[in-house]
């Protein structure tokens, strides 16, 4: 686990005091108290290990100093990233603040006696920093963190065959993402378990599918996810499956037992049944794809003859037709102007700064195909390079667009001389770029 870069605590007056956590003897210094979330778990029950840091006066800047170090213990850094809040609280009568520094998700991979120990805290305190004050060099103290142990209890007995190592309190979900397929096709099973446990070290469960149906792999897992607001998780996995034979399936492919340690008894945790429906090779399925906007897939049927087309209705079809024919032959025999000469003639006609701008963007546009608008000055540089211009363009382009900016800011109007020399310079400019 890397070292964390430092960081600062951020004190939030206005949270609500928490109760006092332990008492330093009387020092002033800061010091770390450990918690943990359940002192006597099961194996393979998830518990939460926080490492507090108490102090008085000005927030220290932190870092690990030493990692914790454990034995039979799954591990994973669950501590947030970037400012740390920190809550008032009360120690032997006197004001402290304190704010979890490190937060641990554990779990025990067997009964017994396990302990985490080790953890040390570099924290640098700053020195005076009253206004006006001679400057005061930084104080530097490394603590440590109490050890913690763990009391950890072996999983009742007996223990069901069926039994795979989940623990906690789980309910699943289970989709396909259509009903009806031929032998040979392949479709994708979405499965979602969602509740409150040991989501990180679940294992890999075995599908229950019928003999119709073999999985060929697996499409992906993703990360547990937090419930906002809940304690709960949800992950979510997918696999890949393969029609083998025809018949009409109704499964539950997802079933497994879990050890619910605040009821202290395993649960049957199964999905919902699914049915599917596999077809011979050559036959069609039921099922078709709706069209757009028509909502469920609908089954196929023979096409109603279509109605009959009256004669004047025919008529104005065809004549509708004639006239598109003939506007779209004109609108082919029509000169076009390319866009890179029309860009150039707009720059001999503009009047304003404004419109000289847009009138270069344009041209710009047009040559190279970059819009300058939305890029700054050295980004349209950088385009400008990487798509081959001469090197002296881009810098002049730039002191172009400043002259117009200077001239748009400065009091009163600019001269028609002013806008024939920006003019010239911008057709100049322009040429360089379409070489």
């Amino acid at each position: 686990m890397p070292v964390r870069p430092w960081k600062m605590l951020l004190c939030l007056l206005l949270c609500p005091p928490i109760p006092a956590l332990a008492s330093n003897g009387g020092g002033d210094l800061p010091f770390l108290k450990a918690e943990l979330s359940d002192s006597t778990p099961f194996s393979g029950q998830e518990v939460e290990l926080s490492y507090i840091l108490l102090f008085n006066g000005m927030a220290p800047r932190i870092s690990d100093a030493e990692k914790p170090v454990h034995r039979d213990l799954w591990i994973e850094d669950d501590t947030p990233e970037g400012l740390i809040p920190s809550r008032p609280l009360e120690i032997d009568g006197r004001p402290w603040r304190g704010a979890v520094v490190k937060r641990l998700k554990l779990v025990p991979l067997r009964s017994g006696t396990l302990g985490v120990g080790g953890y040390r805290l570099l924290c640098e305190i700053p020195g005076d920093l009253t206004p006006g004050a001679t400057t005061v060099k930084d104080d530097t103290l490394t603590i440590s963190a109490p050890d913690v142990t763990i009391s950890v209890r072996s999983l009742p007995k007996p223990v069901p065959e069926t039994f795979s190592g989940a623990v906690g309190r789980f309910d699943v979900e289970a989709f396909l993402e259509r009903d009806s397929v031929r032998v040979g096709e392949t479709l994708q099973l979405t499965f979602v378990i969602s509740g409150k446990g040991s989501f990180r070290t679940l294992p890999e469960f075995a599908l229950s599918l019928p003999a119709g149906l073999r999985e060929t792999g697996t499409g992906s897992s993703a990360k547990p996810k937090s419930v906002p607001g809940e304690e709960s998780e949800t992950l979510t996995s997918t696999a890949v499956l393969q029609a083998a034979a025809p018949g009409s399936w109704t499964f539950s492919p997802l079933v497994f037992t879990a050890f619910d340690p605040w009821s202290g008894a395993y649960a049957s945790i199964a999905a919902k049944q699914l049915t599917l429906t596999v077809l011979p090779p050559g036959e069609e399925t039921d099922t078709v794809a709706a069209e757009p906007g028509t909502g469920a897939a609908g089954t196929n049927r023979e096409a109603p003859p279509a109605a009959p087309v009256p004669g004047p209705a025919l008529f104005l079809v065809a004549l509708a037709l004639a006239a598109a024919l003939v506007y779209f032959m004109v609108k082919k025999k029509a000169p076009r102007r390319p866009p890179e000469r029309t860009a150039r003639n707009n720059l001999d006609t503009e009047t304003s700064l404004q419109s000289l701008r847009d009138g270069i963007e344009a041209a710009v546009a047009a040559a190279c195909g970059i819009h300058p608008r939305g890029l700054t000055r050295k980004e349209l540089k950088n385009e400008l390079r990487e798509r081959g211009a001469d090197a002296a363009v881009p810098e002049r382009l730039e002191e172009l667009l400043d002259r117009i900016d200077r001239l748009d800011f400065a009091p009163g109007e600019p001269s028609a001389e002013d806008l024939a020399t920006l003019r010239e310079s911008a057709r100049s400019v322009i040429e360089s770029l379409r070489r």
